[in-house]
């Protein structure tokens, strides 16, 4: 057998390792414990909007809207110090631009073996989900109005015949809404003992 080359296996994992990062379409990003940024992959510039120099040795929460950057560093670096990190979440992202996105984001602290951990997040743009489901849930409730609204208006009807017709009997009339009478039993029906009477 022939003995396998130390530096060379090293070489094909990291080689290995890159594609899998570069050619991910799921968006990927590695930070210490400080929340400075040490790796990206090309998805996750895109998603984000800058370009990789932009981001790695830099803050992870400079791809923030401006006014969440500094809460985004503090509860980061509170996480980390706990090994507190939420395994997967869905969330929605103000980016620096000013754009919105869903993101669903999972979460990962990794053991470098040298003591040093680094967190590893992925992110997938649930947008267009998101979307769709809020789409859905609007449509149901407005055929749950509408739904509501015609029991409400037929059962308003109802009554208004039903008054119709109390008020032509007082007057000696026949009733005009035969569909609301309540049927009449046959004569000697009324005292006729039920079957579960005792």
């Amino acid at each position: 057998m022939t003995p396998t080359d130390p530096a060379a296996a090293v070489r094909a994992t990291d080689h290995l390792f890159r594609s899998v990062w570069e050619h991910s379409r799921d968006a990927m990003r590695l930070t210490d414990r400080e929340g400075t940024v040490v790796l990206v992959n090309q998805a996750y510039c895109d998603l984000v909007e800058r370009g990789r120099a932009e981001i790695e040795g830099h803050s992870l929460a400079e791809i923030y809207a401006p006014h969440q950057q500094d809460h985004v560093l503090e509860s980061y670096r509170a996480r980390f110090a706990d090994r507190n990190f939420e395994a997967y979440s869905e969330r929605t992202l103000a980016l620096w631009n000013g754009r919105e996105i869903w993101l669903g984001v999972t979460t990962a602290l990794l053991d470098t073996g040298n003591g040093t951990p680094l967190v590893l997040t992925v992110f997938r743009d649930i947008t267009e989900r998101k979307r769709a489901d809020q789409a859905v849930a609007s449509h149901l409730r407005e055929l749950q109005r509408w739904h509501d609204a015609t029991l409400g208006r037929e059962g308003r009807i109802l009554q208004l015949k039903r008054e119709v017709n109390a008020l032509l009997q007082q007057a000696g009339q026949p009733p005009r809404y035969a569909s609301v009478v309540a049927p009449v039993d046959p004569p000697g029906e009324q005292n006729r003992p039920s079957a579960v009477d005792p």
